[in-house]
């Protein structure tokens, strides 16, 4: 199976798109496939709501606690697969 991930075309998270495709080689192009209609577009995740200091700080380690995100429109109608933590100093 082939995959095509595409962007930006100002698509949003819950727009329905209809596919084709169709393959090209050294002769020409072949006939386009049958239409598919239930696509829905998917998009990068929402915003994260602040971080809280958690109960388990110390003067030696830094706990953190966020909500995670969990509703479509939130994760963008994808799995979130990742946190990235950024610390800064000051």
């Amino acid at each position: 199976m082939n995959s095509l991930w595409v962007a930006p075309y100002s698509l949003v998270f819950k727009d329905q798109i209809k596919v084709q495709v169709s393959a090209t080689n050294s002769i020409g192009q072949g006939q386009w496939s049958q239409t598919h209609s239930d696509t829905t577009v998917r998009v990068v995740p929402g915003a994260m709501l602040p971080v809280s200091r958690g109960a388990l700080t110390t003067e030696t380690q830094i706990h953190i606690e966020w909500p995670a995100l969990t509703s479509l429109e939130d994760t963008g109608n994808s799995t979130v697969t990742a946190y990235q933590i950024l610390v800064g100093i000051g």
